[in-house]
């Protein structure tokens, strides 16, 4: 050998490190309108990430996709964990231990609450010689709670038909509101007042 180029070379050697990290759940997706997330239990909770020391120092987290498009029941998954460094990007040069997680996912009921307005309706006919000059209701507006595909699409409450054949004279009548199932309101009736005159 007659030359070398270059006569010196420079090397850097890493440290093979493991540390324990926690995993964490990642949502994808919106359950059912009526439904959230309520926990997620992952298993194992820690796995041990492997590699060389310089990369686990830029480790960030370590996660798992949890896909809960539509779902609204509990239901578990075994993903994959994967590791991500602070710059965002994923970590393909760690090892992971164990390679595989188990994530059982638990949803709740949601619920929408509205304030709404109240429609009178009447059945029947006031006697003859009457006119009903005027109604009103108290409260004309009621709050009420339930699942929010319901309750979205709720404008108005209805209420039980108030009989005319039964008002003689100026009233205030109870009147229970009409609910859809699964809806509750703060009050289970409203007062119509109704103002009656002798044609």
């Amino acid at each position: 050998v007659i030359q070398v180029t270059p006569p010196a070379v420079n090397l850097f050697v890493d440290m093979k490190k493991d540390k324990i990290v926690p995993v964490t759940a990642e949502i994808v997706g919106s359950p059912n309108k009526d439904f959230a997330v309520e926990t997620h239990l992952l298993t194992p909770s820690e796995v041990k990430v492997e590699g060389a020391a310089t990369r686990l120092e830029a480790l960030d987290k370590v996660f798992v996709s949890v896909d809960v498009s539509g779902r609204r029941e509990e239901f578990t998954v075994t993903q994959k964990p994967l590791a991500v460094a602070r710059d965002g990007v994923d970590m393909q040069d760690v090892s992971i231990d164990p390679a595989e997680i188990i994530v059982r996912t638990k949803f709740q009921k949601r619920i929408q609450t509205a304030t709404l307005p109240v429609k009178v309706s009447f059945t029947g006919e006031l006697a003859e010689g009457l006119n009903l000059t005027s109604s009103t209701v108290n409260p004309f507006k009621v709050t009420v709670s339930g699942p929010p595909s319901v309750v979205d699409n709720l404008k108005e409450l209805d209420l039980e038909a108030v009989d005319l054949e039964k008002v003689k004279t100026n009233v205030s009548v109870p009147v229970k509101i009409l609910l859809p199932d699964g809806v509750s309101a703060a009050r289970q009736t409203v007062d119509v007042d109704l103002t009656v005159e002798e044609s």
